[in-house]
């Protein structure tokens, strides 16, 4: 068994309840529409996104609706930023096949881009939590002020591209820092009760699920600076005396 598939097997019937609601949030009646939104489900990746919140859900006790809707709403997201993305670097192709602005054109990118970017609002509002709908609504602002910065470096000079594509790696490293935090303090809480109540075997579970999930974060991690230090050398004047 290779290791994601190790990863999912605590919420396989999760994670297959997610996939049904992801691409019904999907489903569209219209033609154009239709045809766009059922090429872009034909390209579904790792969902290495919804993987972490459902094993932090069940970790924490279970799966809930809510849990289900944030999970859509962050691929949701992410599916959004995917289409515009296309549309800004002009790509002709995602994951294997054809990006949707090259089969159709960057208008129908942009409003297809949009209405999933709606229809990911639309799922975390039906989890009722202000803070889950606030969370996520930093995360596009985030995702857009890269997408900016990235532009903008494009026009400047190397030494400030450099600097502001590190300051943005050292953002996201942040992020994936508190979350990582987030789920420490939180699992602590949960073995300190459970340490209370001399429930060692549920200790030991909590355990095993929190390296799990700790495992998957600092792998995140170490490829964001992994990511950095390359565009880093590569922009450096070293590097480029070696590569003429």
């Amino acid at each position: 068994m290779d290791t994601l598939s190790l990863i999912k097997q605590p919420i396989e019937t999760e994670l297959g309840d997610f996939i049904d609601l992801f691409n019904h949030a999907l489903d569209h009646e219209d033609g154009l529409l239709r045809t766009v939104l059922n090429h872009i489900k034909q390209r579904a990746g790792k969902r290495m996104r919804p993987i972490l919140i459902l094993l932090m859900a069940k970790n924490f006790g279970k799966v809930s609706e809510a849990t289900q809707h944030a999970a859509v709403g962050l691929e949701l997201l992410h599916t959004a930023s995917l289409v515009h993305d296309d549309v800004v670097d002009e790509a002709a192709a995602r994951r294997g096949q054809a990006s949707v602005n090259a089969d159709y054109d960057n208008k129908v990118a942009v409003l297809v881009g949009d209405y999933v970017l709606s229809t990911a609002l639309l799922h975390v509002s039906y989890t009722h939590s202000e803070i889950i709908v606030r969370y996520l609504a930093e995360l596009g602002r985030t995702l857009s002020d890269g997408e900016i910065l990235q532009l903008w470096n494009i026009q400047n000079r190397k030494s400030r591209k450099r600097f502001t594509i590190r300051s943005l790696n050292v953002r996201q490293l942040r992020s994936l820092s508190r979350v990582l935090l987030l789920v420490q303090s939180r699992l602590m809480q949960a073995m300190r009760r459970l340490k209370r109540q001399d429930s060692l075997a549920n200790i030991l579970e909590l355990s095993s699920r929190f390296v799990m999930i700790s495992s998957i974060i600092m792998t995140l991690r170490q490829k964001l600076v992994s990511q950095r230090v390359t565009i880093w050398l590569k922009e450096s004047s070293l590097y480029q005396s070696f590569m003429r």
